[in-house]
């Protein structure tokens, strides 16, 4: 076990200032990575999406801790459902118990995302 990690070079990156950016950053992270492994996959046949599944759980269960379950399933609906197969992009769909009414709303950024859980959030 003394060379547990010998290899291993973490790279700083630049600490956001704030929540909003802390959250930007993590979506475009865990975005870009699966966008990675299913190039491999896509290229190679290589699954890397399996191989680190208990990654992507440890990702999502610390979303639910810090954010619940209804705000992680908007989430994770934005990073693996929101493009289709043209990169098109699908609509959010939600009922807002509080109006009686369905909504459907275009998100294309982390950032659009981020404002749409504010928005929900106060408005409930």
């Amino acid at each position: 076990m003394k060379n547990l990690g010998k290899n291993l070079k973490l790279k700083k990156s630049n600490i956001p200032t704030d929540e909003k950016e802390t959250f930007c950053e993590l979506i475009n992270l865990l975005e870009n990575t699966l966008d990675r492994n299913q190039d491999l996959y896509d290229k190679y046949q290589v699954d890397m999406i399996s191989y680190d599944e208990s990654f992507y759980v440890i990702v999502e269960n610390l979303f639910v801790l810090h954010y619940g379950d209804w705000k992680t399933d908007i989430i994770f609906w934005y990073i693996l459902e929101r493009k289709g197969e043209n990169d098109e992009i699908y609509p959010l769909e939600w009922y807002n118990q509080v109006t009686d009414e369905t909504k459907e709303l275009i998100i294309n950024t982390p950032e659009e995302l981020w404002d749409v859980l504010k928005s929900i959030e106060i408005n409930y």
